[in-house]
């Protein structure tokens, strides 16, 4: 939901600059450009951005990941240790 949310902000605030531009009257087909060209960068720079996010968001559950991972591997290594120190009589 953020991302169509940034979509939407993002193509709101790029027209809103294109529709600011000053072009003579007689020149319709060149203002259509501008606001298509506009549009389209809009569009290209706000799915980069949400690529970067869900790229970011993929390596941050990676991170995750292999951090439980360690933690468990560390939990067993430790667990084992103490019932090896438990089992043997000169411990104990």
């Amino acid at each position: 939901m953020a991302i169509i949310g940034f979509l939407a902000i993002s193509s709101a605030a790029m027209m809103k600059t294109a529709g600011k531009r000053k072009f003579p009257q007689p020149n319709k087909k060149a203002h259509a450009h501008s606001h298509a060209h506009d549009n389209a960068h809009a569009h290209a720079h706000a799915h980069a951005h949400a690529h970067a996010h869900a790229h970011a968001h993929a390596h941050a559950h990676a991170h995750a990941h292999a951090h439980a991972h360690a933690h468990a591997h560390a939990h067993a290594h430790a667990h084992t240790h103490a019932h090896a120190h438990a089992q043997t009589p000169a411990y104990s």
